[in-house]
């Protein structure tokens, strides 16, 4: 504000509108649930659902073409996907670092959501790519991924990762909030923010190790599918909670 501030003021409006009101708080995920608990909603029934992905867009389909359009036949890939991914907030360029770093290796490093830029550029083992709005061309590039990298600074849950286990792509990244607490296990693995050597590590352990890719989206679609968000909705929006809530 130029003049008057009146940040103070709406600040408590809210709270005592917010007070008395009866409602539940849907958070994404532990983590964001932790931070409400820590505010003036605290008193409020928070619940954890977390975000649903169309399974049948984000499932396992290779393609193939898509591999020979980008001329990366028998190479390892490494994808990394967000809008404009190479902001600070995004991380991005991490993955442009250790990518640089590999240039002798068989792999090609993919960024998609490169502001800036209209086509796809290829600057030695590095794919820059536009943003991709269209879902079933995000897939086929989970598709073809050996893995995805998440660079974010802060997540309250990442779509991104849940669409990559879809496709059964493993994850792999910085802490960055909520991912590690909900993806963390065999198949997404994460290292301290900021720290390039151990990501770099973490991507040399995994890259180059077999895997089920049906394991993988069948665990994703036990967690993160449509379906079961729904089913997790349902149960606060039925009959039964309308009656106590309504």
């Amino acid at each position: 504000s130029l003049f008057f501030d009146f940040t103070h003021k709406m600040f408590n409006d809210k709270k005592k509108i917010l007070y008395d009101f009866n409602f539940i708080i849907i958070t994404p995920s532990q983590w964001l649930l932790d931070r409400v608990k820590q505010s003036f909603l605290s008193s409020k029934k928070i619940i954890v659902i977390h975000n649903g992905v169309d399974t049948n867009i984000f499932k396992i389909k290779r393609n193939n073409s898509l591999i020979e359009n980008l001329q990366i036949i028998n190479k390892k890939i490494v994808l990394t996907a967000a809008p404009d991914i190479l902001s600070d907030s995004k991380g991005g360029q991490y993955v442009v670092n250790i990518a640089k770093r590999k240039m002798n290796e068989n792999i090609i490093f993919i960024i998609l959501g490169v502001k800036g830029i209209k086509d796809i550029q290829k600057k030695g083992n590095i794919i820059y790519s536009p943003l991709i709005n269209n879902k079933v061309e995000l897939s086929n590039y989970y598709n073809i991924a050996d893995l995805f990298v998440i660079c974010s600074k802060k997540e309250t849950f990442s779509m991104t990762c849940a669409e990559s286990l879809s496709c059964g792509t493993r994850v792999v990244g910085y802490k960055s909030g909520a991912p590690e607490t909900i993806f963390n296990n065999k198949y997404a693995s994460f290292v301290e923010y900021g720290n390039e050597n151990l990501l770099n590590e973490l991507i040399n352990q995994k890259i180059n190790i077999n895997y089920d890719r049906e394991t993988i989206r069948k665990y994703a679609m036990d967690h993160f599918s449509l379906i079961q968000m729904t089913k997790q909705y349902d149960k606060i929006y039925g009959i039964g909670e309308q009656k106590e809530f309504g």
